[in-house]
């Protein structure tokens, strides 16, 4: 068909170029060249052969022209198909294009939010272990400052309870305070002062009652027989014995509150911990979230780009491929329209000898019948002009 169309456009561009007449084409020169060497070959021949040689010659390109009406028609059907190929694969490619990038900006909405959530719950688990590392030092403190304050009341009790002791026993023999200390019985004034001294320092008792009970206890002008004496025993009785409820009372409370404080502190020590945990067990959620989408998304551009190389190729290809077909069909109407000046060429030739001729159509048909060729040198003339 290619082939045919060059041939088509040399014979209108050889036309232009020798100044013949677009009906007047190559092909008629040929027949009439025939024409003329049958005549040469055969002088004697009548007007009738001629006519019958034009005649063929006519019937020749008729079926020229059904024979290429038929290939064009099939070339038809395939750039059809072809064409209707080709735009199916350029929509699909389309449809393609569109649900990835769809997938991308999914993938990448997705992976932007596990981002901010990865930032959010790694914020918090930072705040948690801040919170738990205070905590613990709080504790810590809280905890060392029991050790101190127990270890105090503790020696208060230990140095007041024993004075007790013995100043109840002497009381009930009927001795004075001069008269404990006499007898050589150790009531350790100075751990005594330093035990009330810890007790004002703890606001357990007042400064007046310390500074009375200290000044008791340091008084150096005992008589033997004077009754005040007694009455100043029993004065330091009561004090130390308040003294010592105090102390327990003060230990009692000391100790609970400590429990309390150590307890809230594993309450939140567990509390904290358990946010952690699943606050760390969030974010590996996240993060292979994270990291999936980003998968996702690096896959789906990279089949989009080779959908959008693919979707150029078959564009340019059904571009080139309609082009193609388009200038073949071209071709074939100017093969067309040529074969048809030939048709009326070869007619009007027919029609001029039969006129110029002068014979009947009867005549004319026992001429062409008792035309033939004669000798082989005519078939080979003719099949060359062909």
């Amino acid at each position: 068909a290619h082939a045919r169309s060059g041939r088509t456009r040399r014979t209108r561009d050889d036309q232009r170029r020798n100044g013949l007449p677009g009906g007047f084409c190559t092909m008629t020169i040929k027949w009439f060249l025939a024409v003329f060497l049958a005549l040469v070959a055969d002088a004697a021949s009548p007007v009738g052969k001629v006519i019958s040689l034009l005649e063929g010659m006519a019937g020749s390109i008729v079926e020229e022209g059904k024979a290429e009406e038929k290939k064009i028609t099939e070339y038809s059907n395939m750039c059809e198909k072809r064409i209707a190929q080709l735009e199916y694969q350029i929509n699909s490619a389309k449809t393609d294009a569109d649900e990835l990038s769809a997938r991308i900006s999914k993938s990448d909405s997705k992976a932007e939010a596990a981002t901010s959530t990865i930032q959010e719950t790694q914020q918090s688990i930072g705040g948690d272990e801040a919170d738990l590392k205070a905590a613990s030092e709080v504790r810590k403190k809280e905890s060392a400052e029991f050790v101190d304050a127990q270890k105090e009341l503790l020696e208060v009790t230990a140095t007041v309870e024993p004075a007790v002791s013995v100043l109840e026993k002497e009381e009930s023999k009927g001795s004075a305070l001069f008269q404990v200390q006499g007898k050589g019985v150790n009531l350790k004034v100075p751990s005594l002062l330093q035990a009330v001294q810890a007790m004002v320092d703890a606001s357990m008792i007042g400064h007046e009652d310390a500074q009375t009970l200290t000044s008791l206890m340091q008084d150096s002008d005992l008589q033997p027989v004077a009754p005040a004496y007694k009455s100043k025993s029993g004065g330091i009785m009561e004090m130390l014995e308040d003294m010592m409820d105090k102390t327990k009372e003060e230990l009692t409370k000391l100790r609970s509150k400590e429990t309390e404080a150590k307890h809230s502190y594993e309450m939140l020590t567990q509390s904290l911990q358990d946010q952690i945990s699943f606050a760390q067990q969030e974010l590996a959620k996240t993060q292979k979230t994270q990291a999936e989408q980003t998968r996702i998304k690096a896959e789906a551009e990279k089949d989009l780009q080779q959908t959008k190389t693919s979707l150029a190729e078959d564009e340019k290809t059904l571009s080139d491929f309609s082009l193609d077909c388009k200038s073949e069909v071209a071709d074939y109407d100017e093969a067309v329209k040529s074969r048809g000046l030939e048709l009326e060429a070869l007619k009007a030739a027919v029609a001029t000898l039969k006129e110029s001729s002068g014979l009947s159509f009867l005549q004319l048909e026992e001429e062409q019948h008792r035309s033939v060729i004669r000798s082989t040198l005519d078939l080979k003339h003719f099949e060359v002009v062909r």
